[in-house]
């Protein structure tokens, strides 16, 4: 693999790397090979070669395994989401990933995102409240999409869809009843049966997956508060 990254560093970075973009790959791979996730994804940042590099799934899928293998403990990829996608959710930055704002340190697991209080009030609703409309059979799909359930400032308990979990279910059974022209009858009553067995069973998926999540992301933030108080300890003795 002799192909190199030759193009697009930043001019304020040519003294101190410009020698690594023109390396060639299996050089590069072998550095890149020691960076945990989190440093891959601030690497992709870095250029345009370089995202393009990280984020090829046929160039880079094994060095994104490996990179994982260097943190202990961290919770498996799950199968909805690419190696570097996730690997940006877990370690890519504390910002809200709708308006941008910092710090959003707890991660919505089962919704795959960060969001602050903000867009939390303006993207989450109650079924009441959706900006869609479903039948009664249609609805019970809603039961098999991620859903929070508990209470959100100004709205009070109940449970909240993310409004685009909800445009997207909307517009995956408009596509359904597309194909039975509109009609409403038996046979699409069954395309929904059918559908909600198979979305049941990948939420079921996923919210084991969360459990798994919630307690990695838990016991990581235990260890950061050990870690600050020790360093403040330490001055304090200094």
């Amino acid at each position: 693999m002799s192909t190199s990254v030759a193009s697009g560093m930043p001019r304020r970075l040519r003294g101190r790397l410009s020698a690594l973009p023109t390396m060639p790959l299996d050089i590069l791979f072998e550095i890149f090979s020691y960076l945990p996730p989190g440093d891959l994804v601030q690497l992709a940042r870095v250029t345009k070669p370089f995202r393009q590099v990280l984020l090829s799934r046929s160039q880079s899928a094994l060095l994104w395994t490996q990179s994982y293998e260097l943190v202990p403990d961290v919770p498996p990829c799950p199968e909805d989401m690419s190696e570097p996608a996730w690997a940006h959710l877990l370690f890519g930055g504390s910002y809200c990933y709708t308006c941008g704002t910092k710090p959003v340190n707890k991660i919505m697991f089962l919704f795959r995102r960060r969001a602050c209080k903000n867009c939390i009030k303006k993207h989450m609703y109650q079924i009441h409240a959706l900006p869609f409309t479903f039948d009664q059979w249609e609805s019970e799909l809603l039961y098999c999409i991620p859903v929070f359930i508990g209470e959100i400032k100004s709205y009070g308990v109940g449970r909240f869809w993310w409004d685009s979990d909800v445009e997207a279910l909307r517009h995956d059974l408009d596509a359904l009843l597309a194909r039975r022209d509109g009609d409403r009858g038996d046979a699409y009553r069954q395309d929904l049966s059918g559908l909600a067995d198979s979305m049941g069973i990948l939420l079921k998926t996923k919210q084991e997956h969360v459990g798994l999540c919630e307690g990695w992301e838990d016991a990581r933030i235990g260890d950061r508060s050990v870690e600050i108080m020790e360093i403040k300890e330490q001055r304090f003795d200094e």
